[in-house]
């Protein structure tokens, strides 16, 4: 994954072979001659169908094994906790209706609200949260390369001061990587799918967003690519206001070309790559208008929340889904573990524990990527400099790379996956 500031000087690029995961997201790919080479990777990038096709699968396998019943296509009509205060003294009970329009009730001890931003879950239970708009708008859509582009060819405002130890291509850089940069107005991620195929998520303002939907297509693909195509150049000295003392200026223009040469060197040995040329948009370009939310409780009598229901980021991190999924297996877990033990699994005494263990988690995340959002909103000239200074001292530091790889892996400590 490489990420940078477009026009910028600083770059970061992550490598999980480098990495040193200890095997952990690791994949096998068979040779011709039927042998498995073990290959590293940082993450996987899916469609949403793709998944919610798989999940599908597996749901109707485990109702053939009697495991799971799957109510499908229903429509919910009403969502009701028979409770006392905070001692559930009765079920949560769902009332729905099948395609035939006859209803039906079902009552449960514990009703998980995975239904997304707008939880009917967590309205019904009362649970409240809080949380702020970006004044962002994210523009998605499904992009192929051209795997014959070389990057030599790119645009380059800036030939003289790029930092490259080689011409990079789409043919010999990985397709497995992802690209962000950010731009004045927001982040743009190229993330790969398979083959050719890679999705963009561009996040800029809502007026721009619509202008870049309703941009002709030979005249989106100049500008997307014209904002990947953008090299990274040596740093700016900062500037300084004249009342500041002649003997801190010249220390600190010192301690500028210190951290250049740090720089330089990182990016050479890193090995900056351009990014590929897009050669063409795949079906229609969406948008999404980008919010933070964040439940203030997880769980109440008879019910949890877990994934977007809970809480919601800013995707220039790509950490959504996985803070979905680790919701999910952090309370199947303490289920699995209540249920051994004889446990109410409904209690909000029992599920405070889920609740302590990914609230803390997802909290972390949701401040790191406020902060990202608004170091990389500042326009000044010193803030600039703050930032590509940063990205190119981290792309030099290999053990603090991997110690961030892992956290958006969600790999704790110890090596393993984090668990309540």
């Amino acid at each position: 994954m490489q990420v940078w500031e477009g026009g910028g000087s600083g770059s970061i690029r992550f490598d999980a072979a480098k990495a040193k995961l200890m095997g952990l997201g690791s994949t096998r790919a068979e040779g011709s001659n039927g042998e498995g080479k073990e290959r590293k990777k940082l993450g996987t990038m899916a469609e949403n169908s793709t998944l919610q096709a798989a999940l599908f699968q597996c749901m109707t396998s485990l109702q053939a094994q009697g495991l799971l019943e799957v109510l499908c296509p229903v429509q919910v009509e009403a969502i009701a906790f028979d409770t006392s205060g905070t001692d559930p003294t009765g079920p949560a009970r769902v009332t729905w209706a099948g395609k035939d329009g006859v209803r039906s009730q079902l009552t449960t001890r514990l009703l998980v609200g995975a239904d997304g931003a707008a939880s009917r879950v967590k309205k019904a239970r009362g649970l409240p949260s809080w949380g702020w708009d970006y004044a962002q708008r994210a523009v998605v859509a499904t992009v192929s390369l051209d795997e014959q582009a070389d990057a030599a060819d790119a645009p380059s405002p800036r030939p003289s001061t790029t930092l490259s130890a080689n011409k990079s291509s789409h043919s010999n850089s990985s397709p497995a990587t992802a690209w962000q940069t950010f731009l004045p107005q927001g982040p743009l991620a190229l993330l790969p799918l398979w083959g050719p195929y890679h999705s963009i998520v561009w996040s800029t303002t809502p007026a721009e967003a619509d202008r870049l939907k309703a941009l002709p297509r030979e005249a989106f693909l100049a500008e997307l690519n014209a904002k990947l195509q953008c090299p990274i150049g040596l740093l700016d000295p900062p500037s300084f206001p004249s009342y500041v003392p002649q003997p801190l200026v010249k220390a600190l223009v010192g301690a500028h070309h210190l951290v250049e040469s740090v720089v330089v060197s990182a990016a050479l040995n890193q090995g900056f790559h351009v990014a590929p040329l897009v050669r063409d948009v795949c079906g229609p370009r969406l948008s999404f208008d980008l919010r933070a939310e964040h439940a203030s409780a997880y769980v109440g009598a008879r019910a949890a929340l877990v994934g977007d229901a809970a809480h919601t980021i800013h995707p220039m991190a790509g950490q959504g889904l996985n803070l979905g999924l680790a919701d999910a297996m952090a309370l199947s877990t303490l289920i699995e573990a209540g249920v051994v033990e004889g446990q109410d699994v409904g209690s909000p005494l029992f599920l405070r524990r889920y609740q302590n263990a990914r609230q803390a988690a997802n909290l972390g995340m949701l401040g790191g990527l406020t902060a990202l959002h608004g170091l990389f909103g500042r326009k000044e000239g010193s803030w600039r400099w703050l930032r590509n200074v940063g990205l190119g001292t981290l792309n030099a530091l290999d053990p603090v790379k991997a110690k961030m790889a892992e956290v958006a892996m969600g790999v704790n400590s110890g090596g393993g996956r984090q668990r309540v």
